[in-house]
Parts: structure tokens; sequence; C-alpha cells
């Protein structure tokens, strides 16, 4: 089986933000609005004045804390209550992807808005499920991704660099993590599709950030930041959407998955974690010390976590590095195409060996 799910819509640019409600009236009449707090505060003003010109009945949620399967119950309750007919996220990933959940519960359309670019929450058809700690559990797979999604440039741009960098470096391990697979797997398609538009996305962004970050007046460099967010959103987005019955994948979104259950490491962004994941990785594929260095030496650019102490573990060092291998090697048993060997003491030393590099 292959299967491409993909937004209808994809719009990237400045002020989209004020002709929201001509995207969502394509899709609805009556809307469930769930934001996060501060993203409600950048975008309600505008949002509200463009479907009252549509004439868009809505209702706003504020969304906090993770998508539990408690709030994705609540919500989808309030929107049947509601008959609403079109669900729109507005925020971060944990917004987006609890948005995405309700509007598969009901079987109707969303719309995705990003004010961070942090990952590619806004373009694919899954949602990460934590517990109401901060753990993930689960993945909740949808029929189908958001039907548009509205990246309003002027927005992202003034978001903290901090979750840019989370999001370029997210980015970059949807290419470390798929292109070991291909030593094992030369015959799919759909793993070469992966491949190569991760390798477009992460060569784009190598060049792009590097002119973007070091440009004096980066708000006259919009064409540089458009391609920034078209590879963190649009590029990334698309290789988490090529599927088959078959698993392709890597060691940084495990370690990201497992390290959400340790309670000091929930300050740091999923691309933060992700970063030390990669790094771990690459030891594990016994990557020359040269090629490690220039990974660390890459990451350091985007000011992302390269040891243990800097994700936040930093006592009980050995029984949570334990727990997280153990944890890892449960969730990358199932990717066929890892072409190195996995134990709990390998990941281990690994993880151990990637924070000694680190410092």
């Amino acid at each position: 089986m292959s299967l491409i799910q993909t937004p209808y819509e994809y719009v990237n640019e400045p002020n989209i933000i004020k002709k929201a409600g001509i995207y969502v009236k394509a899709w609805g009449a009556n809307a469930l609005i769930i934001g996060g707090k501060t993203a409600l505060a950048i975008t309600q003003k505008e949002i509200i004045k463009s479907f009252e010109e549509n004439n868009i009945k809505f209702r706003i949620k504020e969304f906090t804390g993770y998508p539990t399967e408690k709030t994705i119950s609540e919500f989808t309750k309030y929107g049947e209550e509601q008959k609403v007919d079109v669900i729109v996220g507005i925020g971060g990933g944990r917004a987006i992807d609890t948005a995405k959940a309700v509007g598969n519960k009901l079987n109707i359309s969303i719309v995705a808005i990003p004010t961070i670019a942090a990952t590619c929450a806004s373009w694919t058809a899954v949602s990460v499920i934590y517990d109401e700690h901060g753990s993930q559990i689960d993945y909740l797979n949808s029929k189908h991704s958001a039907n548009a999604v509205l990246a309003d440039t002027n927005i992202l741009a003034n978001a903290p660099d901090r979750y840019l960098k989370a999001g370029i470096v997210d980015t970059f391990a949807k290419w470390y993590e798929t292109e070991p697979n291909l030593k094992n797997i030369s015959d799919s398609l759909q793993l070469k599709l992966k491949i190569q538009v991760a390798k477009l996305a992460f060569d784009d962004l190598k060049e792009t950030s590097s002119r973007y970050f070091e440009c004096k007046d980066r708000g006259k460099n919009l064409q540089d930041f458009k391609q920034i967010v078209d590879s963190i959103v649009l590029l990334a987005g698309l290789v988490g959407s090529i599927r088959s019955d078959e698993f392709y994948g890597g060691l940084a979104h495990p370690f990201y998955s497992s390290s959400t259950k340790i309670p000091e490491t929930r300050h740091k962004l999923h691309g933060e974690k992700v970063a030390f994941g990669i790094l771990t990785q690459l030891v594990l594929e016994e990557k020359p010390r040269e090629e490690l260095i220039e990974a660390f030496n890459l990451f350091k650019k985007f000011n992302v976590p390269t040891t243990l102490k800097e994700i936040g573990i930093i006592d009980e060092i050995e029984e949570k590095v334990n727990f997280i291998a153990e944890d890892v090697l449960k969730h990358s048993q199932f990717y066929k195409g890892i072409n190195y060997k996995l134990t709990r003491d390998i990941i281990k030393n690994a993880i151990f060996k990637a924070d000694n590099i680190g410092k």
C-alpha cells in the first residue's frame, strides 16, 4: 500500500491571517477555533474581523497543556454540541495536533494556522498524544491532513528565534533518519521519495538559514525566511506524508518520545531534543569522528542541546539514560530499514558517547 496525505492548500505569504476567512469559508461556515493563549493574542483581532467579513460563525476555545485524550474528547464533545463544520487550529504543534485530532474525530474539515515554525505539525496527518503530565503516550493517525495550511510569514518571523532554530534541526532529522534505510532497502519507491524530499529540505536549509541568520536586516530578507518555512512545514511535512505498509525511520524521534517521560527535559522544544537523538543515532551508525564533529558543529549554530545536561538530565543520570535506552528500543523495533544493531546497552552507550563528544 502506498499513501500520500497532503493538505489541499498551503499558503505561505505575509498577512495571510487577514484573509483567513476567505480560506476557511471554502471548508465550513460554523467554526470552532482552538488556539494557545499567545497564538490567540497575536491573531484573534484579525481572525475575528476576517471571519465576520465572510459571514463565518465561530467559537473560540483556548488550548493549554498537552494534546491529551481527555482534552481532545472535551473539544470534540463541544464541537458536536455546537454543530461546527470546520476546526481552525492556531498556534504551535500541540495546539494544532489537538485541532487535527478533534477535526478527524468529528470527520469535518480542518484549517491549520501555525504561529511558530518549530515543527511540520500543521501539515502532517498525525497528532502526537501525551498524558496530562507531558509524557508522550501515542500517535493518532488522521484520515487526512489539514485541508488548508495558512502560514503567515509576518507572524512566523516575529516569533522568537528559538522556535525557528528548533524547526530547522527537526527538519534536518528527516534526512538523518531516512537516508540510512536505503542501505538495507533499495527497492522502495516510497523510501526513495522520502529521502529525496528530505535531502532537498536539508540542503536548502543549510544554505538559506546561514544567509538568513547572518543578515544584518532580517526584516528585509523575507525570501530566505519564506524558503526556510517552506522547508520546515511543506518539505518536512511531505516526508512524513509519504507512507507505505513499512515503517522507515531512525532514532532521533524515538529519543524525543522517550525523553518526554523524564520530567526535567520537558522545558526543551521538540526539535531541541530531536537534535541530541540525531547525534546518538550517528554514534550508533559508527560514523567517523570527523562526521560526528561536523554534525555537532552544525547543530551548535542553532543553539540546540548537544549534551545530556543541556536537555535537562543532571542527576540520576545512569538510571534515566537506562530508561530512555529501554524505551527507545521499544519504539524503534518496528523500523524495517535500520542498519545498525540495537540493544538497550548499545543505545545507552551511544547516548553517553554522544554526550561526551558534545562536551
